[in-house]
């Protein structure tokens, strides 16, 4: 179970993930709470937007519009 802050679409629909290799960002559809256990997680909202902007600068920009969240938000809706 992860705490803390995580990014995901505005429509809470996806969350930021890392794939297997530590390479590449990857979007997970939010379909239980495996797909949050996955998630990109961090314990304050501060780091979580800096890593925000970095993953923007990242995708040159072309990131979908995404916002900070509470994971407890995204087990509540899963659950």
């Amino acid at each position: 179970m992860q705490r803390g802050y995580t990014l995901c679409t505005m429509d809470l629909a996806k969350v930021i993930s890392v794939d297997k290799k530590n390479q590449t960002f990857k979007w997970i559809d939010i379909a239980s709470t495996q797909s949050i256990n996955q998630a990109l997680c961090f314990y304050d909202k501060t780091e979580a937007r800096n890593v925000q902007k970095r993953i923007i600068e990242h995708y040159d920009g072309n990131l979908p519009e995404s916002q900070v969240v509470n994971v407890a938000k995204l087990y509540g809706k899963v659950l």
